[in-house]
């Protein structure tokens, strides 16, 4: 889901632009989700991933004056969301 919102948020002024992200799946647990932007962190078996992809994906959101925001609840789910500042772009 992508839509648009209007309003101050983190003392900027101006409109967003939020693409939201959403799963049904096992959620994430409070002592995971604290690093799961951290290098190389990963839950997979030794082998099976680099623990890279949140941290990379990260950084380029950060690069382009964008936030992203992860929610999760173990048992319901993860919610992603992706804010671009719209201003920053012009």
């Amino acid at each position: 889901r992508t839509y648009h919102e209007e309003g101050t948020e983190k003392g900027r002024d101006g409109n967003r632009v939020v693409v939201e992200i959403k799963d049904t799946g096992h959620g994430i647990s409070k002592e995971n989700l604290d690093k799961i932007f951290d290098p190389f962190f990963t839950t997979k078996d030794p082998g099976k991933g680099t623990g890279l992809g949140l941290s990379v994906s990260a950084s380029i959101l950060k690069s382009m004056n964008a936030d992203i925001r992860v929610d999760s609840e173990e048992g319901k789910g993860t919610v992603i969301r992706v804010v671009f500042d719209s201003n920053s772009a012009k």
